[in-house]
């Protein structure tokens, strides 16, 4: 996900910094998401909005469908 943040964040011209501090998260907190096991939806859709991306574009970047499971 971090990479796909990343991308539009440059097509925007906005650093990574930048978007932390406009939305008060901890400076390299959406870098950590490349490998948190946990991520709080409500901090994506923040960052989704700032983008002005859909949230799901950045939730299911990079996930492999195929491996995908319903956990009944």
């Amino acid at each position: 996900m971090y990479s796909v943040i990343k991308d539009f964040a440059k097509k925007r011209r906005v650093p990574i910094s930048r978007i932390e501090s406009d939305l008060n998260f901890a400076n390299g907190s959406i870098r950590k998401w490349e490998t948190a096991e946990t991520i709080s939806v409500k901090k994506v859709k923040a960052v989704a909005e700032y983008l002005h991306v859909d949230p799901y574009t950045l939730l299911l970047a990079g996930v492999d469908m195929d491996k995908v499971t319903d956990k009944e």
